[in-house]
């Protein structure tokens, strides 16, 4: 005769983990009225917006295919993100009522932002940790080469003023830090400095003056921090920020 004990033990060991929720990529409107955000909380992957309160969460996409770098229109009035395949990342474009779904472009190779335009992409080729960037027309015409393989280059992100690209870059020592450049790729400089017993710094953002960068601090056994971080004018790029 089995006891009760070894009953609940049973019950509680055949019981199914419970799926844990997953909300990533978040990115505020222009107009600071809604954020666009990934998340799996229904299942799979899928786009979703919400107003900045956090209230009034809407699902944008149903689809079993893989979403990625989310991107409003300059108008706050549609959201474009990739949908990554084997070989090549389609561009889509959707209303931020769920509404008007449309293809705007198909890029060879692993699609990882857009400009602010979203009229040009950043590709990136090669492995996850020799990562060359180019920037590309929608269609993956008239690449032009920003990284050279050497290294990894994550997160890009343009300026405000579409001038300078910020981006997880590697130091000489393996240690990830904040690099920026010019929109040409031209002068990368590193523009963080953080001991490596005080985390890394990635996932650059910006301010919407251009001035002043939020970045992700990992450190390991500790989640990862949000950091402000000033651009000193020994930082600035020489096409000046406003």
């Amino acid at each position: 005769m089995i006891g009760p004990a070894i009953l609940l033990a049973l019950t509680i060991a055949a019981a199914p983990a419970e799926p844990v929720i997953e909300n990533q990529s978040p990115v505020v409107s222009p107009d600071g009225s809604r954020i666009a955000f990934l998340s799996n909380r229904d299942g799979q992957p899928d786009g979703y917006v919400m107003r900045a309160d956090g209230t009034n969460v809407t699902r944008l996409t149903r689809s079993a295919e893989q979403e990625s770098a989310t991107y409003w229109s300059a108008d706050s009035r549609q959201i474009r993100f990739v949908v990554s395949g084997k070989d090549s990342s389609r561009i889509d474009s959707i209303d931020a009522d769920g509404t008007n779904q449309t293809t705007i472009g198909t890029v060879p190779g692993r699609v990882v932002g857009l400009n602010r335009g979203g009229t040009r992409v950043f590709v990136a080729r090669g492995t996850w940790t020799e990562v060359t960037l180019l920037l590309t027309d929608l269609d993956g015409s008239h690449p032009k080469q920003l990284t050279y393989g050497s290294s990894v280059a994550w997160n890009p992100k343009w300026s405000p003023d579409g001038k300078v690209i910020a981006y997880t870059g590697r130091n000489a020592g393996g240690i990830l830090h904040i690099y920026i450049m010019d929109a040409d790729g031209a002068n990368p400089r590193q523009l963080t400095h953080i001991e490596s017993s005080e985390g890394q710094g990635q996932c650059p953002a910006w301010s919407p003056d251009g001035r002043r960068l939020a970045i992700q601090n990992d450190q390991e056994g500790r989640p990862g921090a949000r950091l402000d971080h000033r651009l000193s004018q020994r930082h600035r790029p020489q096409t000046r920020c406003p």
